[in-house]
C-alpha cells in the first residue's frame, strides 16, 4: 500500500515538511512528488487536485484526495493504526491531538514574522509584543 504526497520545497514549506515527516516517521510508504511552490505554477499543478489550493495533498491507494495536514493524520491513523501516529491512551491521545491543533491553526505571529527557510539564519532580529507572546505559549506547550 503506497500513498503519493504532493507537496512544496520541504525548505520553506512546513505544511509540506509535516506531511513528509508524518508519512517517513512512521514508516508508511509513500512517493513524495514537488509542486510548483514558488515557481507560479502551484495553481495549475493542483489542478487534478481540486478542491485543494495548497499543500500537501495525499493520494490514497483508493486515490482518494486528503488535504490538509490534520486530514492526512486522521486518514493514516485509521489505516495504519499499529503505527502510533496517536498514542494508545485516550488521555495522551486528546492531549496530543489538542497541541497538534494549536501548531496547526494557531501562532499567526510567529508564521508572519518568522516564515519557514531551513537554508538561512538571522540574528538581531527584532522580536514584536505579538511574536513574543506565540513563543511564550509554544515554550508552555
Amino acid at each position: 500500500m503506497t500513498y503519493d504526497l504532493y507537496i512544496g520545497d520541504r525548505t520553506f514549506s512546513s505544511w509540506s515538511l509535516r506531511g513528509w515527516l508524518m508519512l517517513k516517521s512512521f514508516g508508511i510508504p509513500f512517493k513524495s512528488h514537488i509542486l510548483g511552490l514558488y515557481s507560479g505554477t502551484l495553481e495549475a499543478d493542483l489542478a487534478p487536485f481540486a478542491p485543494a489550493r495548497q499543500v500537501p495533498v495525499l493520494k490514497t491507494p483508493k486515490r482518494h484526495m486528503i488535504f490538509d495536514t490534520l486530514a492526512i493524520a486522521e486518514t493514516l491513523a485509521q489505516a495504519h493504526p499499529k503505527a502510533g501516529l496517536w498514542p494508545e491512551d485516550p488521555a495522551r491521545r486528546g492531549a496530543a491531538r489538542s497541541l497538534v491543533a494549536q501548531m496547526h491553526s494557531g501562532f499567526s505571529a510567529l508564521r508572519t514574522h518568522c516564515p519557514m527557510n531551513l537554508q538561512n539564519a538571522w540574528e538581531e532580529f527584532e522580536v514584536s509584543e505579538n511574536l513574543y507572546a506565540d513563543l511564550a505559549y509554544l515554550e508552555t506547550l
